[in-house]
């Protein structure tokens, strides 16, 4: 029998946390049951690790379709329709609420099912805006998110199931390393220093800032600690990178803080350090840190969405309230003080990963849904 085909709809080319969760979705798809077919809405890395996956995509115009004028939208349901029918598609599944909302227009006009897979909490005026076309269901990324929604009582989302399924890690690619000083030696860090690094889109919302406050408290302390900034500002085009290079200059630690950019190999930087720390002020649930755990990395983050159902507090890493520079800096300093500590609290988290955040559990979550909602037993899901 053929496989069911279904239309992803990536809201970048860039490999960010949203997208390696796709990746581990099709990695982990029954191919004798389920067909991945890809849009992006640029050229990108993604690209790559598509063709790599045997997932056929095609590029068209899904942000642009959004700052521009109706004419441009009404041409990209035109050509997401044509994608439909020649792909054969029974339902698409959108990787976020703003590409989802031209894409459930052509679907509901060619009666194919709609799921809206949110990775990040959205505001509730854009939510109203991308659902005037209600999905079949609503998948959230952490149970905190599922939560906010069904509190909130949004009209779009009136008898809309939201089913969470967390994002899960790879954790036989994201483990432990065996060689800790040759791993280092290969990323060109110094072989004596101490590796703080933060994951993900440099931006005023993963809290860089803070970091970087961190860093100048920490190094007050510890001189030869190394900070890593592993990713770079897609939505601001590079001025926010740009910022926070000057803002490390300011505050004199420049030397001891290195921006690396989007990295592919991003395992091995997170495999090479020593704790990793997340001050973000708003989050979905992010895998960086379901990554940190997989690599055996205790955490230090702030305790707000979906964080906490990652991080355990005290067992895995250390939690604190958005701004609260000088607990997230003695905590740093403790675990980078104290080597027993850092391996007691990875041991737990890589536990942790390989229990909670396991990619077949994850497929067999998303499976589920798309089974309920091709014979139409979606509303058993909420």
């Amino acid at each position: 029998m053929r496989p069911i085909s279904i239309l992803y709809i990536h809201n970048s080319a860039h490999i960010a946390g949203g997208n390696r969760a796709l990746l581990g979705l099709f990695d982990h798809l029954n191919p004798d049951r389920f067909r991945a077919v890809s849009v992006l809405p640029t050229r990108g890395p993604m690209e790559s690790e598509l063709r790599m996956r045997g997932v056929p995509h095609l590029i068209l115009p899904v942000e642009a379709a959004l700052t521009r004028s109706s004419v441009q939208g009404l041409r990209l349901v035109s050509q997401l329709g044509r994608v439909l029918v020649s792909q054969r598609i029974r339902f698409v599944h959108a990787n976020d609420s703003r590409c989802y909302r031209h894409a459930s227009v052509a679907a509901r006009m060619l009666g194919v099912g709609r799921i809206c897979h949110l990775q990040f909490p959205p505001d509730h005026r854009g939510l109203a805006w991308a659902f005037k076309v209600r999905p079949d269901v609503v998948i959230t990324c952490s149970a905190h998110m599922r939560g906010q929604l069904k509190s909130a009582g949004l009209t779009c989302l009136r008898s809309v199931p939201i089913v969470p399924v967390e994002n899960a890690v790879d954790t036989h690619r994201f483990r432990p390393p065996e060689n800790l000083d040759q791993l280092r030696r290969s990323l060109g860090l110094e072989g004596n220093s101490q590796v703080v690094t933060i994951v993900g889109s440099v931006s005023e919302r993963k809290g860089h800032r803070d970091f970087l406050d961190v860093a100048k408290q920490v190094l007050g302390r510890l001189p030869l600690a190394l900070f890593l900034v592993v990713g770079d500002d897609i939505e601001g085009k590079g001025a926010y990178r740009v910022a926070m290079e000057d803002y490390a200059r300011t505050l004199g630690i420049a030397s001891r803080v290195r921006f690396v950019g989007f990295r592919a190999d991003t395992v091995d930087w997170v495999a090479a350090s020593d704790v990793i720390v997340l001050p973000s002020l708003q989050e979905g649930l992010p895998l960086s840190l379901a990554e940190a755990h997989g690599c055996a990395k205790p955490v230090v983050a702030t305790r707000i969405d979906g964080i906490p159902e990652i991080v355990d507090d005290g067992v895995t890493g250390f939690l604190f309230e958005p701004h609260d520079v000088a607990g997230m800096s003695t905590a740093v300093t403790r675990l980078l003080e104290d080597a027993s500590l850092r391996l007691q609290m990875g041991t737990a988290g890589r536990r942790r990963a390989e229990e909670i955040f396991s990619q077949r559990t994850h497929a067999a979550k998303v499976q589920e849904v798309y089974e309920r909602v091709l014979n139409g037993s979606v509303a058993s899901l909420d």
